[in-house]
Formats: structure tokens, sequence, C-alpha cells
């Protein structure tokens, strides 16, 4: 009781003993102690006979020795699962004084004479676990606990150090967020300002053209009727870029619904041609939930995949498109073969107007991420140069 009452007062935060440990410990023990103590008082008054003169131990006494050791084996499992919260030699040290202290009592379940050799071996195994509690406990906690106290001060500044770095990935993300709206905002009121300075001339140059090819000098002459068709396909490319500037400048209103996946695939697919040269292939998880988007965005998304994925192999390659279920989201692969991103691009690659195709707005990927943001998907890629690209999109399901 003696040495509980001790420990109790060791235990305290400010002694160093146990610094990840609290407050509770030392109630516990004040407790723990009180209860021995008025326990014992109590007992004691008709505790049972343990040693006959003439014939030796009780069977209570053996019994009682029996059960200190299963308490004792039940504190070494305690002991070992909460190891992590003690220095790995007063973990050792405790483990070892429970072990001896353990098989002093076994001994005393031996002996007949208490002068005789199993009485004195338990009395010894007993003082040495006493000898390891005092290196454990009071030699660690009074005479060197700079050491406790320097674990725990290392502890405390692993923690701050971890808790900054997530702080400071999660302030890097929610800048780099800030800037993506912001040049969102301004990139679109600028293409809105040139929607609406382009479409008049624009219109102007189609009524041109058209009138150009119905007159008779363009309908004799092939060279004038190969400049028109350079001028018209001009014309074409620059209303594309007009639509798609029209399609990143408005509100995105999707309309939800639970979607086949392969029946938006399917029509994507059957919107592309796809050459030759390109093999594709499919493989979706069989028993896939239905998609929970707005499938004529959906649909789009995955044209404006495929098309980069057939544009990125322009010797020929593999076009895989695969799909399966990830906790409550539809994972979609869409990988090529091609040539892969430029390390150097990639940060830049859902930005508006940015492109590395020789003919193209850009804007294909940042109105896919946009479109996917809209109904509660995400996309993301990795790439390798000269080995290809893949892009993965997390779709929501009606699950």
């Amino acid at each position: 009781m003696g040495a509980i009452d001790l420990v109790h007062t060791l235990s305290y935060k400010g002694m160093g003993a146990f610094p990840n440990l609290g407050s509770n410990l030392p109630t516990q023990l004040w407790i723990i102690a009180r209860y021995l103590e008025s326990t014992g008082l109590f007992v004691s008054t008709f505790f049972p006979i343990c040693y006959t003169e003439g014939s030796g131990l009780t069977v209570f006494k053996i019994a009682s020795e029996y059960a200190i050791v299963s308490f004792l084996a039940f504190s070494l499992v305690r002991m070992y699962q909460e190891r992590f919260l003690l220095e790995r030699y007063v973990f050792l040290l405790v483990c070892f004084a429970i072990v001896l202290t353990a098989s002093s009592e076994l001994s005393f379940t031996l002996y007949n004479d208490v002068y005789g050799a199993f009485n004195m071996l338990g009395h010894l195994l007993k003082l040495i676990s006493f000898y390891l509690i005092y290196l454990s406990v009071v030699r660690t906690g009074i005479t060197v606990p700079h050491a406790l106290l320097f674990r725990a001060t290392k502890e405390s500044e692993n923690r701050l150090r971890k808790a900054v770095e997530e702080k400071k990935h999660e302030l890097l993300r929610l800048q780099e967020r800030v800037l993506e709206i912001e040049r969102g905002a301004a990139f679109g009121e600028v293409a809105a300002s040139v929607i609406h300075d382009i479409k008049t001339p624009m219109q102007a140059l189609l009524n041109l053209a058209f009138m150009l090819r119905e007159s008779d000098a363009v309908k004799k002459d092939e060279k004038l009727k190969a400049i028109l068709d350079r001028i018209e396909k001009q014309i074409s490319y620059l209303k594309m870029v007009i639509l798609e500037l029209n399609s990143f400048t408005k509100p995105m209103s999707p309309s939800i619904a639970p979607v086949d996946l392969n029946t938006v695939l399917s029509g994507a697919i059957t919107s592309i041609e796809i050459p030759s040269s390109i093999k594709t292939e499919i493989k979706l998880q069989g028993g896939l939930p239905k998609i929970l988007v707005d499938p004529v965005f959906m649909q789009r998304v995955l044209i404006n995949l495929i098309v980069n994925a057939v544009e990125a192999m322009p010797n020929g390659g593999i076009l895989k498109i695969s799909a399966y279920k990830e906790g409550n989201k539809v994972l979609v692969n869409v990988s090529d073969t091609g040539v892969g991103i430029d390390p150097d691009d990639r940060e830049k690659i859902f930005r508006p107007m940015f492109t590395t195709k020789k003919s193209g707005a850009g804007l294909g990927l940042a109105i896919s991420k946009r479109l996917l943001e809209s109904i509660g998907g995400s996309i993301e890629f990795t790439s390798e140069p000269g080995k290809g690209t893949v892009f993965s999109l997390r779709l929501p399901t009606s699950e």
C-alpha cells in the first residue's frame, strides 16, 4: 500500500514519471490504495487460516496464490496493450517485475516449511521484482526524470510539426482553389466580352462566304474554291471556339438523374470517329450501380477525354476505358498509350485556354472539370511522357 501511495505521488503530471497518462492515473492509484487499506482492515478481523503447523499450507492459501497469479497475468496483458505510453526500457522492467512476482507467488504454493527452499526462493524473486520496480518507476521518475520529460517534449514537438504540416497543405490547397476561382471568374468576364465582340463580324463572314460560294466567279475557278474552303474551315473553327467559350461562361444547370454508364459511354464512342490504327478496349465491372449525373454533361465529358486520347496517339496505340465501384463512387478510367503530358504542363492542364495541341481552344478539359464538379464528381490524371496518360473520373452513384 505504501508503494502504491509512492507511485500515486510520482504519477502526477509535474513529476514526469508518466507524462502521457494525464490526471486519471494518480486518482485511480489513490482509490486503489484506499480500497486496499479499508478492505485489509475489514478482512483481517475474520481472514481464513493460511498455514497450519504440522500440515503446511491450507487450500485457501494455495488457491489465493493462483488467483493472484491470474491477476498478474491480466496485468501483463494490459501492460502490453498500453506499451506505447511508456519508454521501452520502463515497459520491459515492469513486465519482468510482473513475471518475477508471479513466479514468486507460484513458489509460495510449494513449501510446507516456512524456512524451506521454495519459501526462500519466493522471497528472493519478490526482492528482485521490487528492485525492478524501483529501477523502472522510482529511479526513472526521481533521479533521471529528464529522459521522460525530453520524450514528452519530443512527442509534443512531433505532434505540433505534423499539425503545422497538415495545416500548411490545407492552406496551399485552399489558396490554389481561390486562385482557380479567381482565374475562372476573370476569364469568364473576358470570354463574355470576346463572344459579344466576335459574334456580329463572324456572322458577316459567314454571309459573305455563302454569297461568294454562289457567285459565278467562284464556281468557275477551282483556286478560288480552295481558298473559300479554307476560309469556311477557319470560320467553323472560330464558331467552335465561341461555342466552347459560351459553355464555359454560362452557369452550370445540370439535370441530374440515375443513368446507366454503359449507355452514356456507348453514345460517346459512337459519336467519335476512332482511327483503325487505335485499338479500343472497354472493361466495365459487372453489376455497376447507376451513376447520378446529367447524361448530356457526362457524355460531353467522355467525348472530350476520348478525343484527347485519340489525338495523343497520332501513330496509333491503345485506348482503354474501364470502370469499377470504389466505395460509394464509380471510378472511370480513360487511358491512352500516347505522348503523355510534360511535367511542366501538369499544373496548367485544367486551366482555360491552355493547350499543347496545334489546333484547339484549350477549353475541353477546363469545361469537363466544371461539368463534373457541377454534378458532384471529380477528375484527376496521371501521365508519363512517351508512355501515355490516364484520366480518372469519380462519379456519384444512385445507391
